[in-house]
């Protein structure tokens, strides 16, 4: 006996039922971009982890070092800095000296719940990070200052 046997001919209908297929085409309208942003995101992802690799810094962390550089810069912390400097400070001490400034401090506490400051390590990350990007800074403004006085000597 089949399960057709079992239903009521008032039940039945004459209509023979067709397999619908799902139009391919309005899939592929729908899932493209889908695909496109996720392989797009996953390969940033990975050129930002490879630059991030080759050259020694964490780019999760540079708008948030931006913004502190951009608002720290008091006439106490300045002060601080040209004196050590004329004293003869290297440049790992001028980077110590403006990371560890109260006024630093404060603009990097800021940032204590911040997504990517949190991704890349939390404060003390931004901290190294900061410390890392000054120290350079200072060692390329005295690289300059002696090409500059080399050029001068040259010049008499």
């Amino acid at each position: 006996m089949r399960l057709s046997d079992l239903i009521k001919d008032e039940y039945k209908t004459k209509k023979k039922v067709e397999n619908e297929k799902l139009n391919e085409g309005l899939l592929g309208i729908i899932l493209a971009p889908l695909a496109i942003y996720y392989v797009s995101q996953w390969l940033a992802n990975i050129l930002e982890n490879i630059a991030d690799y080759m050259d020694g810094h964490n780019s999760k962390l540079i708008a948030a070092q931006k913004k502190i550089v951009d608002t720290v810069g008091s006439d106490s912390i300045r002060n601080k800095i040209n004196a050590a400097y004329a004293k003869g400070a290297s440049s790992e001490r001028l980077a110590q000296i403006y990371v560890s400034h109260p006024e630093t401090q404060a603009e990097i506490k800021k940032f204590k719940n911040d997504k990517r400051v949190q991704e890349a390590g939390g404060l003390q990350a931004l901290e190294d990070e900061l410390k890392k990007t000054m120290t350079k800074a200072y060692a390329d403004d005295e690289l300059q200052r002696k090409s500059v006085k080399d050029m001068e000597k040259k010049l008499k």
